[in-house]
């Protein structure tokens, strides 16, 4: 059933997304924090390349869905064709900004660039598979996806100002966030039934973990 296997990755971008926004805003948020805990020296630049790598992370998440499409159908030709044009030209613009001498950082954006295109190039070619809407998509993912984000985003930051220890600003700023997004994404951008399924397997896995496959 294609229009059937179009809903579901609709639904896996969805799901992809909430969990990808609760890794993905505290560790934007408190990520100097988190560095100088791992490092407790960080080289240069080091906080950018984490919040760019986690930009192009949570990018990748809202349109995984349509990847799984595409690799599902078989016909990966033209897709990974397209897609590894883009990071390979990242690869090669980086190269050329390094080697005339511009900020690293450039380098850096020349991959979130890239990202982006893997996204577009997903979505366009997602779209042409019956049952795969964008319209749809809008509506239920990206707009109250980045509603969330937003949010959160706020909240975090206005939490993080009221903790002056870093272990526990990450801690608190983790903490809050995860109850907006769990809140606000479970109404805007879940079904009940998404809702009644995530609420089984969380108290599943409080009741002693989730049932292994025999």
């Amino acid at each position: 059933d294609v229009k059937g296997a179009g809903a579901w990755s609709l639904r896996t971008c969805r799901l992809a997304t909430v969990l990808a926004l609760l890794v993905f805003v505290p560790m934007y948020l408190e990520s100097e924090t988190i560095v100088e805990l791992w490092l407790v020296t960080p080289p240069e630049y080091t906080v950018g390349f984490v919040r760019v790598m986690a930009v192009m992370y949570l990018v990748t998440q809202f349109v995984t869905g349509g990847k799984t499409l595409i690799s599902a159908r078989g016909k990966i030709g033209l897709y990974e064709t397209c897609v590894s044009a883009f990071y390979l030209s990242a690869v090669i613009l980086a190269w050329i900004i390094v080697k005339i001498g511009l900020p690293v950082h450039y380098a850096v954006v020349c991959y979130l660039v890239s990202t982006v295109g893997y996204a577009a190039v997903t979505m366009v070619i997602a779209c042409q598979i019956p049952g795969f809407e964008f319209g749809r998509w809008i509506r239920t993912n990206l707009i109250p996806g980045i509603g969330v984000l937003v949010v959160a985003m706020v909240v975090g930051w206005y939490v993080g100002g009221c903790v002056a220890h870093p272990l526990g600003r990450c801690i608190v700023v983790a903490c809050a966030t995860s109850c907006v997004i769990g809140v606000l994404a479970g109404k805007l951008m879940l079904t009940a039934e998404e809702r009644e399924l995530v609420f089984k397997r969380i108290s599943q896995f409080w009741r002693g973990g989730f049932p292994t496959r025999q």
